[in-house]
């Protein structure tokens, strides 16, 4: 596995991208990657947390657990913090 995370943060909002590289040590025609955006909206207690990611599966290889080549998916993740420090 082959991982690489980069964010930057301005005022309340964070902006990150992240993408990996895989493969089965079992059988190294088994491979796949994938990229992620996300965006996350802070405001005090409550942000929105928003992630598009795509992801393909090499020759169906089934790592990340999905029959057929490639997909996308969109997540909104609201999140509201009840306590100071969580």
């Amino acid at each position: 596995l082959i991982d690489f995370t980069l964010v930057y943060k301005y005022r309340t909002v964070q902006l990150a991208v992240n993408s990996d590289y895989q493969w089965f040590d079992g059988d190294s025609s088994k491979k796949s990657y994938g990229i992620a955006f996300y965006v996350i909206s802070d405001f005090d207690r409550f942000s929105l947390p928003i992630r598009v990611e795509f992801m393909k599966n090499k020759d169906n290889s089934g790592i990340y657990g999905f029959d057929g080549e490639s997909t996308y998916s969109v997540t909104v993740t609201p999140t509201c913090k009840l306590l100071d420090h969580t």
